[in-house]
């Protein structure tokens, strides 16, 4: 029965080993995974802050409720503009048929023959 406790001794000081080498490389995988965390963050901090940087540039609903109103006014504006430039077209149109009525009548044979027969004794 001797042979039992030397096993028996054999065999826990092999489990001690195991166990102290085991410890070790837990140690040394908890270093390794605080790296990669240490890693990860500032990864993760970097391409929040690039996200951040590149919403920075797209429009915001506020700033599209603004260009939105610009756009409005800016419409309004520009029917305004066309609706005046269309009446001032209109009435340049009256005015040029009205001129030309007066030349035609002004410059046509029936003035001249009246004047004519004006002139002439009958």
């Amino acid at each position: 029965m001797e042979e039992t406790p030397e096993i028996t001794t054999a065999i826990l000081r092999t489990i001690r080993d195991d166990l102290v080498a085991l410890k070790g490389s837990v140690a040394s995988l908890e270093v390794k995974f605080t790296d990669l965390e240490v890693k990860f963050e500032t990864r993760l901090h970097e391409e929040i802050s690039a996200v951040r940087r590149d919403m920075s540039a797209f429009a915001t609903r506020d700033m599209i409720v603004l260009i939105d109103a610009r756009m409005d006014r800016l419409h309004a504006r520009l029917v305004e503009n066309d609706v005046r430039a269309t009446t001032a077209h209109h009435e340049t149109q009256r005015s040029l048929a009205r001129l030309m009525d007066f030349i035609d009548a002004q410059s046509g044979l029936e003035g001249r023959i009246e004047r004519c027969e004006l002139d002439t004794p009958i």
